[in-house]
Parts: structure tokens; sequence; C-alpha cells
């Protein structure tokens, strides 16, 4: 095999190959672990939906205010579909599928909470990690239980 030099240099290119392909291949998994509306794309995507939302409400807004309103008919009846549905449908259907992509992420955070717990230094202690019931406890009550747990503040 190899002696002496030819050993340790051959240690040295191994050590350097092993290393960059498990950086590599580890900081790969790592991106990976989070579920995908956990990301950065798609948490920047929902903000950007966000943004756009707001900026089309003050548009609205504005427009409304200026002209005393949106859209006039005498009669509800006489407007056809194509200019009753941006206004009667279209906020509905908006605001479900925005209510979906909300409620994806609030579930991935509350179902990857007890992971995020335990993944601290020291550990966590069983009733703030595993034994934690966020994914099936009334959505409204969950920012207070975390909160009495302290649950995102810096540690002290």
């Amino acid at each position: 095999m190899y002696h002496g030099k030819d050993q340790s240099q051959a240690t040295e290119v191994w050590k350097f190959l092993k290393g960059s392909f498990f950086v590599k291949a580890n900081q790969q998994n790592e991106a990976d672990w989070r579920p995908r509306s956990l990301r950065p794309p798609f948490l920047i995507f929902i903000i950007l939906i966000s943004l756009l939302l707001i900026a089309i409400l003050q548009y609205l807004l504005v427009r409304s205010e200026r002209d005393n309103g949106l859209i006039f008919a005498q009669d509800v009846s006489a407007l056809s579909l194509s200019q009753s549905f941006p206004y009667l449908y279209m906020p509905t259907i908006v605001a479900v599928i925005y209510g979906f992509a909300w409620t994806w992420i609030d579930l991935d955070v509350r179902r990857m909470e007890p992971f995020y717990q335990m993944a601290k230094e020291g550990g966590a202690p069983a009733a703030e990690s595993f034994l934690l019931s966020y994914p099936v406890d009334f959505i409204a009550s969950v920012p207070v239980k975390a909160m009495r747990h302290r649950y995102g503040h810096a540690p002290d």
C-alpha cells in the first residue's frame, strides 16, 4: 500500500474528499428536512402574496372612496356575471385559498415544534417536547399555550 510520506498525503487527500463529500451531502440533507411550507421560497412567496393583497385592498379602498363605491346598478340582477363575479365571488375564492396556505404553514409549525424543542442544546423535558399536543389543540388557544411555555422567546 502506501508508506511514509505517500501514506500521509493519501490520508490527507482522503480526509479532504471525504469531508467535502459529507459536508455537501449533510448541507443538502439539512436543507431538505423542513416541510415544503416552511422552506424560504414558499415563505417568501406567501409574504409577497400578502403584500400584493394589501396593495390591492388599499387600491380598492382609495377607488371606492373617490368614486363613492366600486360598481353601481339599479338592480343586482342587471349586472352580468363578468361584472358581478370579481366583486361577489372572487374575494371569497382568494380568501379561502390564502387561508389554506396559512393553515398549511400553521399545521407544519405546530407539528415541528416538539422536534425543535428537543433539538435545543440540553434537550427538553417530555412535557415541552414530544408530549405537546399543538396539532390537535383549538387553534385560538395555541398562542396562549406557547406563551405560557415561553416558546419563541430568547433563552434567559
